[in-house]
């Protein structure tokens, strides 16, 4: 499982913005920025979303069953 922190990192690379072009873009501080990039800070889905729109890519998330629920079923 890839956390929060590591997809914006990646997106931010990938984007070419910089911490201040992304700060300005979401209307937040750089430091605020610079703390959601080392995972210091429990981001929502919705600003994880909306990070990420920014960056130009689409947040989708899925549920899937995990193995143990799976057994017990049958």
């Amino acid at each position: 499982m890839v956390d929060a922190s590591e997809l914006i990192a990646s997106a931010l690379e990938r984007s070419g913005m910089t911490r201040a072009d992304l700060a300005r873009a979401l209307g937040v501080s750089r430091s605020e920025v610079t703390a959601r990039l080392a995972g210091e800070r429990n981001i929502t889905v919705r600003k994880l979303a909306a990070t990420l729109h920014v960056l130009g890519l689409r947040l989708e998330l899925t549920a899937v069953m995990n193995h143990d629920q799976r057994m017990q079923k049958t």
